[in-house]
């Protein structure tokens, strides 16, 4: 993973563990288009870390 991934990664985690407040008994859906594709995955991975499901 190289350091754009890691920020990315560790900035998805803060926006929906902190900012959102997403639990982990909860499902997250992530839409997103083909220009904000990185962006989208990056929540996914995050979501699959700390709710019950997450889809993209």
């Amino acid at each position: 993973m190289d350091s754009t991934q890691k920020q990315l990664s560790d900035a998805s985690i803060i926006a929906l563990r902190d900012c959102m407040g997403l639990k982990n008994d909860e499902t997250l859906l992530i839409v997103t288009d083909e220009i904000k594709r990185d962006i989208g995955i990056a929540l996914h991975e995050a979501g699959k870390g700390i709710a019950k499901e997450s889809m993209l």
